[in-house]
């Protein structure tokens, strides 16, 4: 990510420091809260349940500046509303977009989430100066690192083969693989992957902290499901498409996140060739920016 210190990033605009859009405030709301709160008929007090957090609101303030040129800056006003319509994103249900930044001191991070709210100050336009403020709101309340980890876990083929006798039934002919390694969220808050298993494999599983997650279907070496356990996602789709939510064993999606620090993650299933995988791929989060 190419950002400098004090620049912002919507679609392929930049702004902030540096260009044609000076950005003065830089602000967040607090996340409000879903409370999952009981009445106690007929008795004081009240029961206390899950609470839940909704996305927080980021607002821009800044201005439009092409000095003394109010045709130039209507111009720009122009490029900048059309990038904060994200027009192909609000067309479909569930669609997010990111806003990108970067501050001094830390490298790039992002929020996934829709613009909203853009009113400029029209007014000011004859002099080439065109004041705007404008709202994200975002899917949740977790600012992402812009740069997204990848890990990938393989299957070594079985070694073992013939029958030894006697045997315990039931038999497994095919036995279960497994491979281990660690991902690093290195944010001070959980996150949540996207998961790909890739074929050919049997019952395919990956485990963490406790959580598993699998799906109840042999692949095949062309195909592949990928499970997005993100908020505002929680999908299993195959790679072609086509939900296999149905098919999902295990913990729930909501329940797959990955803690800050190290985490040991363990991917299972039956793989006679060696050739199956499992990519998780992972933004670490903060609870600030």
């Amino acid at each position: 990510m190419s950002l400098s210190d004090w620049q912002f990033q919507v679609g392929d605009l930049v702004l902030g420091l540096g260009t044609a859009y000076a950005i003065s405030v830089f602000d967040h709301d607090k996340p409000g809260t879903q409370a999952g709160d009981v009445q106690l008929p007929g008795r004081d007090g009240i029961v206390f349940g899950r609470d839940t957090l909704t996305g927080m609101v980021v607002t821009l303030e800044g201005q439009v500046v092409a000095s003394r040129d109010p045709a130039a800056a209507l111009d720009l006003l122009a490029v900048w509303r059309r990038e904060w319509q994200a027009d192909a994103v609000r067309a479909q249900p569930g669609a997010v977009t990111t806003l990108t930044y970067r501050l001094p001191g830390r490298e790039p991070r992002l929020v996934f989430g829709r613009p909203r709210r853009f009113a400029p100050v029209l007014r000011s336009s004859t002099h080439g100066v065109i004041p705007v403020t404008c709202d994200w709101q975002a899917a949740d309340h977790r600012w992402y690192a812009a740069d997204e980890q990848v890990l990938t876990l393989g299957t070594m083929p079985s070694v073992s083969g013939g029958v030894t006798w006697p045997v315990t039934w039931p038999i497994t002919w095919a036995g279960e693989v497994s491979a281990g390694d660690q991902v690093h969220n290195t944010g001070d808050c959980d996150t949540y992957p996207v998961i790909t298993f890739r074929g050919p494999i049997a019952t395919p599983s990956v485990s963490w902290a406790g959580r598993t997650l699998s799906v109840g279907k042999t692949l095949t070496e062309t195909q592949s499901i990928v499970i997005d356990c993100r908020p505002w996602a929680q999908t299993a789709t195959y790679g072609t498409g086509g939900s296999v939510a149905g098919l999902l064993r295990g913990d729930r999606l909501s329940d797959m996140a990955l803690p800050p620090g190290l985490t040991e993650v363990q991917f299972r299933g039956a793989d006679l060739t060696g050739t199956a995988s499992c990519e998780i791929r992972w933004r670490s989060a903060s609870t600030s920016p």
